[in-house]
């Protein structure tokens, strides 16, 4: 009676080991799209907010690079959604009442866009940076 009393507390011990383990992350993958950057991790595409959650998990330095790269992201949509809307507006507006482009306009948001192209790409550096940590965070033993 004692010998299956202890092969059954050594099997339930052995079993809440063997299933109370976390999966280990996956490495994340960077693929290029046409104008920007996918994320996958599992096989699962990644949206900002996920990665976001995925990276602030590691460790101070690869959140130093997230801090970075989300501050450069939020500069770039600053200056480009209103780029993009200081060159449709005046292109919509001549198409509509048949009248000259002003090109004033249009040369600031060629400006404030490019300024805001600029961030965005410093933003995918940065992810690059800390994704790259992260990666190299897993593979260590």
């Amino acid at each position: 009676m004692k010998i299956k009393s202890i092969i059954m507390i050594v099997a339930i011990v052995s079993l809440t080991c063997l299933f109370g383990q976390e999966p280990t992350p996956s490495p994340i993958m960077i693929k290029k799209t046409f104008l920007s950057y996918s994320y996958y991790q599992n096989g699962e595409k990644l949206s900002y907010p996920n990665l976001n959650k995925v990276l602030a998990t590691a460790s101070d330095d690869i959140k130093t690079d997230l801090e970075s790269a989300k501050k450069n992201r939020m500069i770039g949509m600053v200056f480009s959604f209103p780029g993009g809307w200081l060159i449709g507006y005046p292109i919509g507006q001549a198409i509509g009442s048949g009248e000259e482009i002003d090109m004033t306009q249009v040369t600031a948001g060629l400006f404030l866009g490019g300024v805001g192209t600029f961030f965005e790409y410093q933003s995918y550096a940065d992810y690059k940076k800390a994704i790259d940590k992260y990666n190299r965070l897993l593979t260590q033993p």
